[in-house]
């Protein structure tokens, strides 16, 4: 038996929707409906009901299976997109939250250039900013500090 695809599953779900009568066009209330089905399958993973997360996960699948059919989306297409993008992005850890980010190349803020491999700790390029090779502090001297 072939695994089913996540274009056959997305039909799927369209199809019982359309077969039940249930909601088809208005999308806010398929947002309303898929946040309600996580937040039930939180209270189930947070009460260890292990079944009924089981359940509740497949429930805001289906959920989000119809709204992207509502809202045009090949999402299959989407998430094999999506996770080429996300294996290809690199994250470094934050020294002053812990947390990890995204790094991305940038000019430098100090000399203009990129030849040093300026990076900003958040995707967007906005700082603090690391030079990776440390070879501006704050003031724009070259000694050995970086950006923040």
């Amino acid at each position: 038996m072939s695994e089913v695809t996540v274009r056959e599953m997305q039909a799927s779900a369209w199809a019982n929707k359309l077969a039940k009568g249930f909601n088809t066009s208005d999308v806010a209330v398929e947002f309303g409906l898929l946040y309600g089905e996580i937040a039930e399958a939180f209270e189930a993973w947070r009460h260890r009901r292990t079944e009924s997360l089981t359940t509740e996960l497949a429930d805001a699948a289906i959920y989000l299976l119809s709204l992207a059919q509502m809202t045009g989306v090949d999402l299959q297409g989407a998430i094999t997109s999506k996770l080429a993008v996300n294996a290809g992005r690199e994250y470094r850890r934050d020294p002053a939250s812990g947390s990890l980010v995204k790094v991305k190349q940038l000019r430098c803020p100090l000399c203009d250039s990129t030849d040093h491999s300026w990076r900003s700790v958040i995707d967007e390029g906005e700082g603090p900013f690391y030079c990776d090779h440390d070879w501006h502090d704050a003031e724009g001297s070259t000694d050995g500090g970086d950006v923040r």
